[in-house]
């Protein structure tokens, strides 16, 4: 196979070098030539002053890498920092001596913005310094990109690239060799072989990405095809397709993904996220009494039960392969601090105590929080205008997961949403000796309009206000990284998301930004949308419930807490 590339570098550079190495002949047939920046020594040291007041460099592409090396010379013994655009550009960055705290997946500046998105908190953009030095020819979309994430852009041309003096004789050229295409890099390569005009045919032209595909359809340059990915690799199988179909027609289709999904067997063996019960927490609404079951209304299939009845909904799960509970308790009696939380003789407390005795190898978690004990059903004592008390709220919960932790529970889960609780929390149970008491922190859990027929369940409504003051806006992404680093920060073990389906980017940013586990709560609203739509023949109850629980495995939460847990685990027996 014999290529064309068409750059300014006259072997192609790294992608030359790649494709020899993959057996393919190049012809260096550049259509562009490269300038350096006027200013010499001058631009030089304006270019190293400028890398140290920044606080990053963004690199565009392996040649400004280059150029800038050229001018400014490599970072130092102390590592300086960088963003790349693409694979490519981070490798060569990389092997200038740069630490890359960030790179696209592919060529193009969406790529690169994507990934700075996903970055853990601390390591954002708002505020930062960058330095962009570049082609005076480049695209404004990065830096437009990076300043509307409010980052201090500062972009510094370092080279030129210019056409080629004889155009025409380049596009001729390009005709006359025997060639199975050429390569176009770069938007720019394409205008300056549409402005070039020459008569005659051209080899197949293929475009190094999407963004080059589109300016090259744009110039009205057929596309024979478009590399995936920006490198030899992606490049070569592009080239393969079309040699399989020469007229052009159709992509000839050299990988068949169908050919994974033929029969039962074998897409069970390829699936990329599997679910099965292990994974699975239910949650368990316990009350006082014996013999009690209260059916939930807007819940079809759960109850309120007793304690003894909520040993055998243990036992039953136990059976069908479900590892743990969460308990909820409604108390007999309400009071404006929520006493009954720490009650050792209060629903969950004595649950717990016969849950553990009668099976000690099922996980029993206990949800800390005052809304289901206080007569108010806020999560938190309130002051005389009716907020809640942020920091005198933290004793009281502190107090509520020790009675549950010392009644034998395997985690306590606040999920009040106070400032500081995790902390507190944590603190008193290694006061109390309870040291190896899991701490699975509600991190992330938004003032969601899904709670309903939980509150209905609970008895926790509140009964003024809503809880907006407390619990998260649904419009905020970034926050939920803030929330999980600092409950991770105070000795959180486990790092849950709530809801889960409204919230499945942030589920997988939150996965992205920890080495915790993370769970995540398919909540009550969820549970009951799937439910009633089953229920009237809208949908396929059956596989909602597992593409739901699917779905939020696939964002990436470990463990997920659902009112499914016992139905899922039979599907999946």
């Amino acid at each position: 196979m014999r290529l064309a590339l068409t750059g300014p570098d006259g072997d192609g550079g790294s992608l030359g070098e790649g494709l020899r190495a993959l057996g393919v002949e190049t012809l260096a047939l550049p259509l562009l030539v490269e300038e350096p920046a006027a200013g010499g020594e001058a631009l030089g040291g304006a270019l190293r002053a400028k890398r140290a007041a920044a606080d990053c460099v963004a690199f565009a592409s392996p040649r400004a890498v280059d150029a800038f090396l050229r001018l400014a010379g490599p970072p130092g013994p102390a590592k300086a920092c960088c963003i790349a655009v693409g694979p490519e550009t981070a490798r060569r960055a990389r092997e200038a001596g740069f630490e890359v705290l960030a790179e696209g997946e592919g060529p193009g500046a969406a790529g690169l913005l994507a990934a700075l998105d996903a970055l853990p908190v601390g390591r954002g953009l708002p505020g930062s310094r960058i330095l962009l030095p570049g082609s005076d020819r480049a695209r404004p979309d990065l830096a437009e990109g990076l300043r509307a994430r409010g980052a201090a852009v500062e972009t510094v041309p370092i080279y030129s690239v210019r056409p080629v003096a004889d155009p025409a004789a380049a596009r001729g050229r390009l005709g006359a060799e025997a060639l199975d295409g050429a390569v176009l890099a770069s938007p720019s390569a394409a205008e300056v072989l549409a402005a070039a005009g020459a008569p005659g045919p051209l080899p197949p032209l293929f475009a190094i990405g999407p963004t080059t595909a589109a300016s090259m359809r744009r110039l009205g340059l057929p596309v024979a095809g478009t590399a995936a990915a920006a490198t030899a690799e992606g490049l070569l199988l592009a080239v393969k397709e079309r040699t399989m179909n020469p007229s052009g027609t159709a992509p000839f289709p050299l990988s068949r993904p169908r050919r994974l999904r033929r029969d039962p067997a074998l897409r069970a063996m390829v699936r990329e996220t599997r679910l099965d019960p292990g994974c699975l927490v239910a949650p368990v609404f316990v009350v006082p009494g014996e013999g009690v079951r209260e059916p939930v209304e807007s819940m079809p299939g759960v109850e309120r039960v007793s304690v003894d009845e909520a040993a055998k909904d243990a036992a039953a799960l136990r059976a069908l392969g479900v590892p743990a509970v969460i308990l909820f308790g409604i108390p007999a009696a309400k009071d404006p601090q929520g006493s009954g939380a720490w009650d050792p003789e209060g629903p969950v407390c004595r649950a717990v105590r016969v849950l553990k005795a009668a099976d000690p190898a099922l996980q029993v978690w206990a949800d800390v929080c005052l809304c289901e004990y206080t007569s108010h059903g806020h999560c938190g004592v309130l002051d005389g205008r009716g907020a809640v008390r942020n920091d005198e709220t933290l004793p009281l919960l502190s107090r509520a997961a020790v009675a549950c932790a010392r009644a034998g529970a395997d985690a306590v889960c606040p999920s009040d949403m106070m400032d500081g609780r995790v902390g507190a929390i944590r603190a008193a149970l290694d006061h109390a000796g309870l040291q190896d008491t899991l701490l699975v922190s509600y991190a992330v859990k938004y003032a969601s309009a899904f709670y309903g027929p939980f509150r209905d369940a609970a008895g926790s409504a509140p009964q003024s206000g809503d809880r907006k003051g407390y619990q998260m806006d649904p419009g905020n992404a970034r926050e939920a990284l803030r929330e999980a680093a600092l409950d991770e920060a105070e000795g959180a073990d486990v790092i849950l998301v709530k809801p889960a389906l409204a919230y499945l980017d942030v589920i997988h940013r939150v996965r992205a930004a920890t080495n915790l586990p993370v769970a995540a709560y398919n909540v009550s609203g969820e549970y009951a949308m799937v439910k009633a739509a089953a229920a009237r023949g809208w949908i396929d109850g059956d596989r909602a419930v597992m593409e739901t629980l699917l779905s939020i495995r696939r964002a990436g939460a470990d463990l997920v807490v659902t009112y499914h847990a016992a139905e899922a685990a039979r599907l999946l027996q």
